[in-house]
């Protein structure tokens, strides 16, 4: 039972994880466009 319990609650880390590091790509990609943009116009 404390095993599942374990796993259920790494499995969401894991998810949170993701979603965290795709904020952060996304942010960085709208970074560099932001600073592309600026520097053609």
């Amino acid at each position: 039972m404390g095993n599942r319990g374990f796993s259920i609650e790494h499995r969401g880390d894991r998810a949170v994880r993701k979603n965290i590091t795709r904020l952060i790509i996304e942010g960085l990609i709208l970074g560099l466009l932001r600073i592309v943009s600026r520097m053609v116009y």
